[in-house]
C-alpha cells in the first residue's frame, strides 16, 4: 500500500509559548505543549503542565527551572509563557496546556488501551481531508528547538527546526460521532475543550500499537536526539531546511520558490504539510492519484529509516 507523509508542526513557537522546545544535553528531546489561553471560560483543557511527567520531573518544574536558570536583568522575561494577544505570564502549578500530540507513554499513568494520538480541526483538518489522509499514513512531527545543559541552562547556540516524533495512523475518529470513540480517549483535549468540540470537523487520529514496517517498534513515539533529525540547514534561519530530500518532494503549501540553491524554504505558516500533495484533478472517492507516484514510496522510506534509527524504546 502506498502511503502519505504528513510533516506536522507542533509545540512552542513565537506566538504560543514564545521560546523553543528543548534538546537536553544533546540526548533527550523535550517538546513543550502550547499553553492554554488564560481567562477563557470555554478553554477547558484537561491537563496542567504539573501533571505531565518527563523522566523524574514534570513540565511545570522544568519550565520553572528554565526561567530561573536563564533570567537576566529585571525586565520582561523571555522564558515566561507567551499567549497570542496576551502579555507573557509566569508559569504556575495550575497553568494548563494543550497536550497534543500525546506520544510518550511515560508522560502520565495510562490504561492498557492507550495509544499515541493527535487531535486536529478547522482549516488544518480540512487540509488533511482534502489531501486524502487515511489509516496507514504517517505523521512526522517537527518543531522549534534549542540546546540546553542537563540543568536547563540554555546554550548560546542558534535555534533550529527538528523532527521529534511520529504517529502511524490506525484509526480516525470524528468527535461528532462521540459514541464511537474509545472510552480511554474521554480526557483528550479535543473532547474536553469546549472550544474544540463545537467545531464540525474536530478529529482525533490514533496510532497503531506497532509499526507496519517494523514489528519491533511502536506505531508512535518520541525519538532520541541526533543531528540527523535537524531540518535547518547550516548557518541558516530555522525555517530554511537542508535541501535534501525536500527539493525532490512535492509538499502541500510549498511551490517551486521553496527550492533555493542552498536551502529549502519551509512554509512559515501552517501546521500540516503533506507529501506527496494532491493535484487539482485528484478524485477522493477513488483515492488520491498522488499515491501512485514513485515519490510516495521514496518519502515513506526516508521517514521510516529516520524513525528506525532513533528509537527510545520498544512497543507499548
Amino acid at each position: 500500500m502506498t502511503r502519505k507523509i504528513i510533516l506536522s508542526r507542533k509545540g512552542f513557537d513565537s506566538g504560543y509559548g514564545g521560546f523553543p522546545s528543548l534538546v537536553i544535553d544533546k540526548q533527550d528531546i523535550l517538546t513543550l505543549p502550547i499553553p492554554a489561553r488564560p481567562q477563557d471560560p470555554n478553554e477547558t483543557e484537561p491537563y496542567k503542565y504539573s501533571e505531565i511527567q518527563f523522566k523524574s520531573s514534570n513540565l511545570y518544574e522544568i519550565l520553572k527551572e528554565v526561567r530561573s536558570k536563564n533570567t537576566k536583568g529585571t525586565g520582561p522575561n523571555k522564558y515566561d509563557l507567551r499567549y497570542p494577544k496576551h502579555c507573557r505570564c509566569p508559569i504556575t502549578q495550575n497553568t494548563k496546556c494543550h497536550f497534543d500530540p500525546d506520544l510518550d507513554p511515560a508522560s502520565m499513568t495510562r490504561t492498557q488501551e492507550w495509544r499515541g494520538n493527535l487531535g486536529q480541526c478547522d482549516a488544518a483538518q480540512g487540509h488533511l481531508e482534502n489531501q486524502d489522509i487515511r489509516a496507514g499514513d504517517l505523521f512526522i512531527f517537527f518543531g522549534w528547538f534549542q540546546h540546553c545543559e542537563s540543568d536547563y541552562t540554555i546554550k548560546n547556540e542558534p535555534s533550529f527546526q527538528m523532527i521529534f516524533g511520529y504517529l502511524e495512523i490506525e484509526h480516525i475518529y470524528k468527535t461528532t460521532g462521540i459514541s464511537s470513540i474509545p472510552v480511554w480517549l474521554n480526557d483528550h483535549p479535543h473532547i474536553k475543550n469546549k472550544n474544540l468540540t463545537k467545531i464540525a470537523n474536530n478529529t482525533i487520529y490514533v496510532g497503531s500499537a506497532t509499526s507496519s514496517w517494523n514489528a519491533n517498534i511502536p506505531g508512535s513515539g518520541i525519538l532520541k536526539f541526533s543531528e540527523d533529525l535537524i531540518l535547518t540547514a547550516q548557518d541558516q534561519t530555522p525555517s530554511r531546511w537542508k535541501p535534501e530530500p525536500f527539493q525532490t518532494f512535492n509538499i502541500s503549501y510549498h511551490t517551486e520558490k521553496s527550492r533555493q540553491p542552498d536551502y529549502f524554504q519551509s512554509a512559515r505558516i501552517g501546521q500540516e504539510f503533506v507529501i506527496p500533495k494532491c493535484e487539482l484533478d485528484c478524485r477522493h472517492d477513488i483515492g488520491c492519484t498522488a499515491r501512485t507516484r514513485p515519490e510516495s514510496e521514496f518519502a515513506f522510506e526516508w521517514a521510516t529509516k529516520l524513525i528506525d534509527g532513533h528509537q527510545t524504546g520498544g512497543p507499548t
